[in-house]
């Protein structure tokens, strides 16, 4: 789906075959709605928003993930057993003061990490402009796992998140 042409509804919409921060709870509330499907696809009938929102203490940035980047250990993902040597991606944002975007890749093989790559967006683009990266240094081995991932705002910081900054991607291959 990196079209993000299929989505389920339930309460708010998901993209199918990602998990988003839609889903995302903090002291028994629903953080709320910030990955969102627009018609303002760069091809097809749909591409995915991600937008950093007000929270009650802090802002919530947007986020989604094919799998868990994080935690102890990345899980999830999608069975990819060529050896690649870059993404591609369409992508608009809004980026706003000091704050970035994130778009990070990590490939696993028999559980193991053997390679991860994180990219900064630190520009506004209000065209959708091809993001297409290779990636160094290149992996020694085919996975067999792949996850992507994306957030609106420097997932890696704890704070300096703009209400506002906003991340649009479509089309990842």
């Amino acid at each position: 789906n990196g079209g993000f042409e299929s989505w389920s509804s339930s309460a708010f919409e998901n993209p199918n075959g990602f998990q988003t921060s839609n889903l995302e709870m903090k002291n028994g509330y629903q953080l709320g709605v910030n990955a969102v499907k627009t018609t303002d696809a760069q091809a097809g009938n749909f591409a995915i928003k991600l937008t950093t929102t007000a929270g009650s203490s802090n802002p919530n940035f947007a986020y989604f993930a094919n799998g868990n980047p994080g935690g102890s250990g990345a899980s999830g993902g999608i069975p990819y057993s060529q050896k690649p040597t870059g993404i591609r991606l369409y992508y608009k944002s809004n980026i706003i003061g000091n704050d970035t975007a994130l778009i990070m890749v990590m490939f696993k093989k028999a559980g193991s990490y053997i390679g991860q790559y994180l990219y900064k967006i630190s520009a506004s683009q209000s065209n959708y402009t091809l993001f297409n990266p290779t990636f160094t240094p290149s992996l020694t081995v085919a996975p067999d796992t792949f996850i992507v991932a994306a957030a609106s705002s420097n997932a890696f910081l704890s704070s300096g998140f703009q209400i506002g900054n906003s991340l649009q991607i479509d089309n990842i291959s």
